[in-house]
């Protein structure tokens, strides 16, 4: 497979080019390389998700689905892409000659979640799941793949798979929200307290994934209109 993306440059010409230019970004280094169905949003995903090219030429067909706007035709051609060896001696030059082959790391902006592991899964309305993990990363707080006994953290979206949920609730893994992320890292690190309205207490702990209570129907309420009538307790006897 040939580097269609760059037209009818040889790969002197490519590498004549970088060296000019060495301090491209990698997402846009991605982009250039011409593989197929990879626009420049799905190259800018990828480099967040994976962080380097060796990252995404070693990823499995499900790991790559795992970042945010690949799906299963895209993860095809990338694999199809790397097993090509003449692209392969085409990324071996360019790495000799500068190529960004690596995001750039970001300096911290807080230390609100050091030493916390976080999962991301699910669908969410403010932000992706890269753009997440870029601002877990940026507040010192570490992405892990998969749920297991070393996760503090599921952060869960909507559609979030049953499996996941199954084995982070079997863990012990807390679930947060979203809006939970972003409160823990504005609050240097602790999760936001919440009050429970029967007792008074307050707690810390995070919100768990389940079915909202269902409003009664008209059936059920005449239903229980009759239950109390036909169960309340008779009134004191009149004295004769």
């Amino acid at each position: 497979a040939c580097l269609p993306r760059l037209g009818e440059k040889s790969a002197e010409n490519i590498i004549r080019s970088i060296r000019g230019s060495v301090e491209v970004p990698f997402q846009r280094v991605l982009f250039a390389l011409g593989i197929r169905f990879v626009g420049e949003t799905t190259a800018k995903y990828l480099a967040a998700h994976f962080r380097t090219l060796d990252a995404v030429m070693h990823a499995t067909r499900e790991e790559l689905i795992e970042a945010d706007e690949v799906g299963g035709k895209i993860a095809d051609a990338i694999i199809d892409y790397f097993a090509d060896a003449e692209n392969l001696r085409i990324i071996e030059r360019l790495r000799k000659a500068g190529l960004q082959t690596e995001a750039a790391h970001k300096a911290l902006e807080s230390e609100s979640l050091a030493g916390k592991n976080f999962v991301i899964t699910g669908r969410f309305s403010g932000h992706s799941r890269d753009e997440l993990k870029e601002l877990i990363e940026a507040h010192g707080g570490k992405n892990l793949a998969a749920v297991s006994a070393n996760v503090d953290f599921l952060v869960a979206g909507e559609k979030i798979g049953p499996a996941k949920l199954q084995k982070a609730t079997k863990l012990g893994v807390r679930l947060i929200s979203e809006e939970e992320l972003l409160a823990m890292i504005a609050s240097g690190g602790t999760l936001p307290v919440t009050e429970n309205a029967s007792d008074g207490n307050t707690s810390a702990t995070p919100r768990r994934l389940g079915k909202r209570p269902t409003k009664p129907t008209a059936a059920t309420r005449n239903r229980g209109r009759c239950f109390r009538r036909e169960t309340a307790l008779p009134g004191p006897r009149k004295r004769t």
